[in-house]
């Protein structure tokens, strides 16, 4: 059956599962360099919901132990350069998860 499958998709069934769950998880965590208030502004515009109820907070009101990175992502460049991937905007991601 690999064999089938190799000769549809010219690449293993593995291969073709690890670029898929590539792509899935880059289009989830591509969006740029937003804060997670500004991700959840646009989810709301995307999605029609009351924006008003986004209360976004700073790392001090929410007194953790250990203090997050202030900023934090993820390169796509070796995807991209590798494996050929156009990521999806974040609107795009959004509407494809809830359609």
């Amino acid at each position: 059956m690999s064999t089938i499958f190799k000769e549809e998709y010219n690449m293993s069934p593995q291969k073709y599962l690890l670029n898929f769950r590539l792509k899935t998880a880059m289009n989830k965590l591509e969006g740029g360099n937003m804060s997670i208030a500004d991700i959840a502004y646009r989810v709301a515009e995307v999605l029609k919901l009351d924006r008003s109820l986004i209360l976004p907070v700073t790392t001090e009101e929410m007194q953790e132990a250990t203090p997050r990175p202030r900023f934090s992502g993820l390169s796509i460049a070796k995807a991209k350069r590798e494996i050929n991937y156009t990521p999806h905007t974040l609107e795009e991601g959004i509407k494809e998860m809830f359609t």
